[in-house]
């Protein structure tokens, strides 16, 4: 903000020097309310003076002074001419005339008015630099240059020539010219006052606030009514760290000439430093006439705006800004920043790799390039910003903690976890790194270093900071009631806290309280109606006990308390589409507003209305906007494919997808949804050739590849996908090829080939977590325990939190009876509470003797895994193990009525003995 305060002073023009005067009476006078610094009393002497003396030269040359200086340039001007005519000081007087013309603007008036001639000597000197000022402000800067040396030609003496000069040599970057110039300027005359502000500026320039603070200190001795002098000195005490005596000097100024615009400029930024927003606003309203002739003013408002909610207008002035300045790279910083914030992610990558080479030598500037190039979703380019980023500033730790978030989303907590200590040994006080690193540490398994982030943010914060995070840590362990507690910590230290209901509630759900669980919910909610989470979890809760009034109780309050809100509005279609009501949703979205129209959500939820409603036509219309607001969604052109098809338009639903194809060339849905168009259109011959072309065209590959052997495994001929695969893997090896032919070898029969397969997978490409839960799979089939073991624990090596890994080895360590079955579970459950997840930690805590947590769990499983016949035995055998019996024995009768085999049924048959003699 200091740079741009000095810039705006480099350009003021420089205020007329006080001059000596007669001692006349009204001068005398007015000198003396001068060094008494009080400019406006001495203008009154003397306007009080010449309304009964019209023409004296003293008086009027000192009144055109304090005019001009004080903001009254069109009374300058008057009082100049007069000074003229009345013959005094005929040069300094024509100086002041001039200036007078350039503070009103009139630079085409002064070109008519002022022309060269035959004058030469002084006044030819000082007619040439105010033509230069007046030429250079018409952006004509061949001719300004022309005057200048035509100034300099009629007189090299006049130190303003000399001023001239410096200014032009600062503009083109000439730092030794300028020096020189101004040290011309001194030499000629010491005590000039604009020689003493010139020196001032050059020395704010250079990083020398203290040299100019005493430089204009001794000018304002001389002269204290210099506004000029006064602005300047305001503006080298900002940059000197003492605001307060800058906004003394700003008070001084405006109190004697309120329309100053360097002082409105200075206040603006002080108010702006100090986040007084609305002041800082009120200020820059009174400079919006001249923005374009202050470029700062733009990057003022443009914060300002920001921090008062217009990020949309913040933006407009911020682009005004960086067009006017475009080698500030505080401008494009700013103008980044607020494309962001408006999602403008493409803008902010323009104006970043606009600014060049600089772009990447700039911290602030390439950090935001890589949150631009994280919104738009090319993280390996996000990735080598920060990485830049952090080399630019090792003992910053935002890059790393950037770095660590891409990581936990990439699924690599691990790494997370090592990017988030960096971040918080660079800064060990900042109780958010601790937040992310426990987050991390809990995905990642590593308990010892979550306990310990949380333990240092409770020190940082107080023993509440860290409840939330232990809760999340104990449910990992799935420890109900230590989680229960620290739920209620947060809620003694804030009562509304809704994360803390929401936990409360989901250990009540996992605890069989199911009534509790819709009781705190609720509560949640009347914390904070608009609040997603909880509106949805109590809408869930209602509508899985088939109260639907209810459920439309609930939305309809949401809805009300945020009318905007599109999930909202999307659940209440849902609702109504779910009871029937396929008029009321369809008049409740066609009554939204415009901008509510085109969201996503909304189109997606009128689409399926109107499927509801069998409106063929009006489904088609909304999936084709919802396709043209993102091309990116398979899901809508898949929608609208299988539509057509339905409808026997298979041309309508190829286009659809050959229209997805070309905007997601390598999406697998698509490209297997073209296959079975192909299948529908001409069986399998047709489809074959259609896999086959899609195989073969480079566009589609990789992944259309294995659409043959898939097509083959589809249709029940695995001995010819393991030959289809298994050429592939010799003209294309890749883990991805390598796991199809495992998974065909294993439905053809052939569990040693896939094994085999497999291990020379791992050792071509790595231990691919894809390529060690096969081959856990396949080692388990074959009840090798161990050594399915050994290759899921290779899986967690790499991924900590993949599901598939933890779940199936929690299964193997309680078939072992390992104490750390039930962790392995909960954290497998923490991540995905699915009904196999469910099944695997239910009966490990029902096999630990904890037939309560067990029971709630294996309801679960059961529910969403009616079928599967282990579940049945293991949700029957905690059934009549907690005295349920009649229960037990109806959901297990169904389990031992199929013939198919399962590896509990000898248990199950005992368990069914037992109960039919009970």
């Amino acid at each position: 903000m200091k740079t741009i305060h000095r810039a705006l002073l480099l350009a003021l023009p420089l205020a007329a020097a006080s001059v000596g005067l007669a001692h006349a009476d009204p001068v005398a006078r007015a000198k003396t309310y001068l060094a008494k610094d009080q400019p406006r009393d001495a203008m009154l002497v003397l306007r009080n003076f010449l309304r009964d003396h019209q023409t004296n030269g003293p008086a009027n040359f000192m009144l055109a002074q304090l005019d001009l200086q004080l903001g009254s340039p069109v009374s300058a001007e008057r009082e100049a001419r007069a000074a003229r005519t009345a013959g005094y000081q005929p040069n300094r007087a024509l100086t002041l005339l001039l200036d007078s013309y350039l503070a009103q603007r009139r630079y085409i008036d002064l070109l008519h008015d002022f022309p060269l001639g035959s004058t030469t000597g002084s006044a030819g000197a000082r007619i040439a630099l105010a033509r230069a000022s007046a030429e250079s402000a018409l952006h004509r800067d061949d001719r300004a240059t022309a005057d200048l040396k035509r100034a300099e030609t009629f007189d090299a003496k006049l130190p303003a020539v000399w001023l001239a000069k410096q200014e032009a040599a600062l503009r083109r970057g000439d730092a030794a010219a300028a020096a020189h110039d101004l040290a011309q300027a001194k030499s000629l005359d010491p005590t000039d006052p604009d020689v003493a502000l010139s020196e001032a500026r050059a020395a704010l320039t250079a990083h020398q606030p203290d040299a100019a603070i005493a430089t204009l200190r001794d000018l304002l001795k001389r002269d204290p009514a210099n506004v000029a002098g006064r602005i300047t000195l305001a503006n080298a005490l900002i940059a000197s760290g003492k605001p307060k005596a800058a906004q003394t000097e700003i008070t001084k100024v405006l109190a004697i000439a309120p329309g100053s615009v360097g002082a409105l400029y200075l206040q603006a930024g002080l108010y702006v430093d100090q986040q007084n927003w609305k002041a800082a606003q009120t200020v820059l309203q009174r400079l919006s006439p001249i923005m374009s002739d202050i470029p700062g003013t733009y990057f003022l408002q443009a914060e300002t705006l920001l921090h008062l909610g217009e990020s949309g207008a913040a933006q407009q002035d911020a682009a005004h800004y960086v067009a006017k300045v475009p080698n500030d790279p505080a401008g494009r910083r700013l103008l980044a920043a607020l494309a962001l914030k408006n999602n403008h992610p493409h803008v902010a990558l323009s104006t970043l790799d606009a600014a060049g080479p600089a772009r990447d030598k700039d911290f602030g500037m390439t950090m935001l390039h890589g949150a631009a190039e994280q919104a738009i979703g090319d993280i390996q380019a996000a990735k080598s910003d920060f990485v830049r980023a952090a080399g630019l500033a090792p003992k910053e730790p935002a890059p790393l903690i950037h770095l660590g978030q891409i990581d936990l989303t990439s699924g690599n907590p691990q790494a997370a976890v090592a990017r988030f200590k960096q971040a918080a040994a660079l800064d060990p006080k900042n109780p958010g790194l601790q937040v992310v690193l426990a987050q991390a540490a809990i995905a990642s398994g590593d308990h010892a270093t979550a306990r310990a982030a949380i333990d240092r943010l409770d020190t940082l914060k107080g023993k509440a900071a860290g409840a939330l995070l232990s809760a999340q840590l104990h449910l990992a362990t799935f420890d109900l009631g230590a989680a229960r507690n620290d739920y209620a910590t947060t809620l003694k230290a804030q009562p509304d806290n809704v994360g803390a209901m929401l936990g409360i509630a989901h250990i009540d759900l996992l605890q069989g309280d199911q009534a509790g669980a819709q009781a705190m919910t609720a509560k949640a909610v009347k914390a904070d109606p608009t609040n997603q989470a909880a509106v949805s979890a109590l809408a869930s809760l209602l509508a899985s006990t088939k109260d639907f009034t209810g459920t439309g109780k609930v939305l309809e309050a949401a809805h009300k308390a945020a009318p905007d809100n599109p999930v909202f509005i999307a659940d209440l279609a849902s609702l109504d589409i779910r009871t029937k009501q396929f008029d009321k949703a369809k008049s409740m979205l066609d009554g939204l507003s415009p901008a509510l129209q085109s969201n996503p959500l909304i189109l997606a939820a009128k689409a399926q209305v109107a499927l509801a409603q069998h409106d063929i036509a009006g489904a088609k219309t909304d999936l084709a906007s919802l396709i043209r607001s993102n091309p990116q969604n398979t899901g809508a052109r898949l929608a609208l494919a299988h539509l057509d098809a339905s409808n026997n338009d298979e041309a309508g639903a190829a286009a659809a997808i050959n229209d997805g194809l070309k905007a997601a060339p390598h999406d697998m849905a698509l490209l297997q949804a073209k296959v079975g168009l192909a299948f529908k259109q001409g069986g399998a011959a047709k489809a074959m050739a259609a896999a086959t072309e899609l195989a073969d065209d480079p566009a589609h590959q990789p992944q259309s590849l294995t659409l043959p052997g898939s097509l083959e495994l589809a249709q029940k001929h695995p001995k010819q996908a393991v030959a289809a695969f298994t050429k592939l893997a010799a003209s294309h090896p890749s883990a991805s090829i390598s796991l199809n032919l495992a998974e065909a070898q294993v439905i053809a029969g052939d569990r040693v080939g896939a094994a085999a397969t497999l291990d020379a997978a791992i050792k071509s490409f790595g231990p691919l977590p894809a390529l060690e839960n096969a081959a856990g799979q396949v080692a388990l089939a074959a009840n090798d325990l161990t050594g399915a073991a050994a290759h899921y624990q290779a899986a967690l090596a790499k991924s900590p939190t993949d599901v598939l890994a933890l779940n199936n080895l929690a299964w193997i360590s309680g078939k072992q009876n390992n104490k750390d079955a039930a962790g392995l579970a909960a954290r497998a459950y923490a991540i995905s509470p699915t009904p196999q997840v469910a099944d695997t930690l239910g009966w490990i805590l029902a096999r630990q003797s904890k037939p309560k947590q067990a029971l709630v769990l294996l309801d679960q499983a059961h529910q969403g895994m009616p079928g599967d016949p282990d579940v049945a035995y293991h949700y029957a055998s905690v059934l009549a193990a907690t005295g349920d019996k009649a229960k037990a024995a109806a959901v297990l009768k169904p389990a031992l009525a199929t013939k198919a085999a399962f590896s509990d049924r000898a248990a199950a048959e005992k368990l069914d003995a037992s109960l039919s003699k009970s």
